[in-house]
């Protein structure tokens, strides 16, 4: 990805500098983008979807396990799916004020269920 990101900008600037000075901006390149880590737009909330979606497989099969019934199990998923959209980053990255914050809007949205019962129910406990 970094040589991508090099070159790309070299390309870029071919027509303004010279060959000397295109070695120069390589190596500065080289030597600054090495301390970073580089991901294109979009693979981080692929790779953010791929791990929440595998934590909420195993979530919604404990919930199975526990004796959930087939509508409330659905009910968890498209809940927890939905503060996935909200929220697009790692789970395990949740603060409680995040959850907090998320379950006060969704409180707020559907006025018949406390947020406190979808938050015990779904036995969520934030990491942080």
């Amino acid at each position: 990805m970094k040589e991508n990101l090099i070159q790309e900008i070299s390309n870029a600037m071919t027509d303004v500098l010279s060959i000397e000075q295109m070695a120069q901006l390589n190596g500065v390149l080289l030597q600054v983008i090495s301390k970073y880590t580089i991901t294109k737009d979009g693979e981080k909330e692929h790779e953010n979807a791929a791990t929440n979606d595998r934590l909420l497989e195993i979530f919604l099969s404990a919930k199975q396990v526990e004796g959930c019934t087939t509508p409330t199990i659905k009910y968890y998923s498209s809940t927890v799916k939905q503060l996935f959209k909200t929220m697009p980053k790692k789970v395990v990255n949740y603060s409680t004020e995040d959850i907090r914050a998320y379950l006060a809007v969704f409180q707020r949205k559907h006025k018949s269920l406390p947020a406190r019962n979808l938050a015990s129910n779904a036995s969520i406990s934030p990491v942080k």
